[in-house]
Parts: C-alpha cells; sequence; structure tokens
C-alpha cells in the first residue's frame, strides 16, 4: 500500500550562517539542555508563525521586512533571532544574539543594524 504524500512545511528555514548559529546554540549547552530547548522553540515557532498556532509575543515586526523571533525560558536564557522571509516560504534567520549577555537598548539597536547589513 502507497504512503500518502505527507504535508509539505509551511516554512523552510534556513541560516545565512549555519557554523555561526551552531556555535551560538553550543554556548547554552548545560544540564537543563538549554540548547535543545532554544533548537525545539525555534522549529515551532517557525512552523506556526503567520499560522492561528502562533503564540502571542514571538514575532516581532521590525519593519522594512525584518522581523524579531523572542524566546526566553527561565532566568538564564533571553535569545533573539532576526530573519527576513525570502522568495516562497523560505525564512532566512541572519543574525541571533543572546539578550541576557547584554540587555541594554543601545546593544539591541546595534543588533538590529547588524542583522539588516546582513540581508
Amino acid at each position: 500500500m502507497p504512503v500518502p504524500p505527507q504535508p509539505t512545511p509551511r516554512w523552510r528555514v534556513t541560516f545565512a550562517d549555519e557554523h555561526a548559529y551552531k556555535k551560538f546554540l553550543a554556548d547554552f549547552e548545560n544540564e537543563n539542555d538549554d540548547d535543545i530547548w532554544i533548537s525545539r522553540k525555534v522549529d515551532i515557532a517557525f512552523e506556526t508563525f503567520r499560522t492561528p498556532a502562533q503564540k502571542p509575543g514571538w514575532f516581532l515586526n521590525l519593519k522594512m521586512g525584518l522581523f524579531e523571533l523572542r524566546l526566553r525560558r527561565n532566568p538564564k536564557v533571553l535569545v533573539r533571532l532576526f530573519f527576513y522571509i525570502e522568495a516562497e516560504n523560505v525564512i532566512n534567520v541572519v543574525w541571533f544574539y543572546d539578550k541576557k549577555k547584554n540587555a541594554s537598548a543601545l546593544f539591541q539597536q546595534k543588533q538590529i543594524k547588524k542583522a539588516r547589513s546582513l540581508h
């Protein structure tokens, strides 16, 4: 009996610098498996982006095509990922950072500027 075709994911997620993203996640390797938690939440968030299942507060439209994904877990994990929508159904993550390392508004603006420069 043939297997029915599986639905195509709504979004295909790419990373402008996959190596840098893996290094970023490695900074969160610990007994709480924060790196694994971040990976799973990123997958879930992008699966639900622009659907009724999208969790309020996860995404922010920064204008000019740039979006921000905000993830928080316990007092130690507060990460931001910046992305653009490319072509049809492609999310391209261009920059990310750990907001817990520097939560100042000036640093946040520098990160947004960096993300814009990578598009």
